[in-house]
């Protein structure tokens, strides 16, 4: 009887230590682990591509025009957001293991870093953790303080950072205004050269990407309320090549560019219900139906390069208990 008791109280020791150490790990239940599904294989015309769903925390939002950006530092990913009540601003901090998504316990309170202020307009942070956001001007929020450049001098609405972090390019409203950075502060803003929607976008330069060796590739509309064109450039403003056409009703044809984003090999595109693929050296590879690429009712928003191989996807469904997004990321590797 005493060995019985004595073999009892050993396994709910064991238990109760494997139950702490799985509640330090912030499993829900001890006994069972969250494991990502397993990819799914599918085509872009005859290019192979996985698609894993990641295992992501709990994340919403209220419309899609609150989603202002995804950020991948390392194996940090950032998700900003507008609050629904356009008061403030959020940065979820997330870190990437295993296909897994987890908050980042040491970043901000719980993982998510507050700005106070209505009508943020985007937000981006450097390799270092300083928080660039677009309000009357640019605001750099760095140990505690928060320093405001360029107000009322500058009607853009976004800011791209170049690889050093010492310089970047200023767009959005027709600017496009190259400017050097130093401990924060944003000086010496120069008109750049696709400022004043000069070509290829003479419809407005909507959206802009850092590729390897500070090549840009921008995706903007070719007329204006024309169809869009994506098209790189080096860091003299030379133009080096175009991702799609600039005739209506041909397969390569963009008509509703929602991000894009530059791998070691590919252009890959969200182009309204589509994902559309290109070569580097501008050959149009094919498309795909998002509902095939994803499934019915997920709806591709973001498009982030994690690395040579792979974008990062951010995704929502509505839901219709609640009418909010329920967020979502994947990977798609080629």
């Amino acid at each position: 009887m005493r060995i019985k008791h004595l073999v009892m109280a050993i396994a709910a020791a064991a238990v109760a230590t494997f139950g702490v150490f799985y509640h330090l790990n912030g499993d829900k239940n001890p006994l069972k682990k969250e494991v990502a599904p397993p990819p799914k294989s599918v085509n872009i015309s005859l290019t192979p591509v996985q698609v894993q769903r990641l295992i992501t925390p709990k994340l919403t939002s209220l419309d899609p025009a609150k989603i202002l950006n995804v950020i991948v530092r390392g194996n940090h990913i950032y998700l900003t957001l507008r609050s629904d009540d356009n008061n403030s601003a959020s940065i979820t901090g997330l870190n990437l293991q295993n296909n897994i998504l987890t908050l980042r316990k040491d970043y901000g309170k719980n993982g998510v870093n507050k700005i106070s202020g209505k009508m943020i307009l985007d937000i981006t942070l450097d390799d270092k953790g300083t928080i660039y956001y677009t309000k009357n001007g640019v605001h750099a929020l760095s140990n505690g303080s928060d320093i405001i450049s360029l107000e009322g001098k500058t009607s853009a609405n976004k800011l791209l950072l170049l690889a050093d972090n010492h310089s970047g390019y200023l767009y959005g409203n027709d600017n496009f205004d190259k400017v050097t950075i130093k401990d924060g502060s944003l000086d010496d803003m120069q008109p750049s050269f696709l400022k004043n929607r000069a070509l290829p976008f003479r419809g407005g330069l909507s959206q802009l990407v850092l590729g390897p060796s500070n090549t840009l590739y921008g995706g903007g509309r070719i007329t204006p309320n024309g169809i869009y064109l994506i098209a790189s450039f080096d860091d003299k403003g030379k133009l080096l090549q175009k991702y799609g056409s600039e005739k209506n009703i041909v397969k390569s044809s963009i008509y509703n560019l929602t991000s894009f984003t530059v791998l070691k090999d590919y252009v890959c595109a969200i182009d309204g219900f589509t994902t559309k693929l290109w070569s580097k050296k501008g050959k149009y590879l094919g498309s795909i139906n998002n509902d095939n690429l994803y499934s019915e009712s997920i709806v591709p928003l973001k498009l982030v390069r994690l690395n040579d191989e792979t974008a990062l996807v951010l995704t929502y469904t509505r839901n219709t208990k609640t009418e909010l997004l329920d967020l979502a990321f994947f990977t798609l590797t080629f």
